[in-house]
């Protein structure tokens, strides 16, 4: 791999280890707060980590996982909003 893929890749692993650890220490892991969580993440590491006057070819990969990840997200919180206000008694 190429130092720019390798780097986003060691950075996002890094991320979900995190995410993975103080959702678990907290008591509060569910896969809904991980996949919001790791949606949040590839958003902000892929803007941080790319350049703004050179855009490598490699950059459009994570656009595309970033498009699937804010997908399930969304979807996740669109089912908590109706669980916890629509299907309220």
């Amino acid at each position: 791999m190429r130092p720019h893929r390798m780097r986003f890749v060691l950075v996002q692993c890094s991320w979900l280890l995190g995410t993975v650890l103080v959702l678990s220490v907290t008591g509060l892991f569910t896969y809904g707060l991980f996949i919001l969580f790791s949606a949040l993440g590839v958003a902000i590491l892929t803007n941080l980590l790319t350049m703004s006057h050179v855009q490598p070819r490699w950059v459009d990969r994570p656009r595309i996982l970033t498009k699937v990840l804010l997908a399930g997200a969304a979807a996740v919180l669109c089912y908590r909003f109706v669980t916890l206000f629509v299907l309220s008694p």
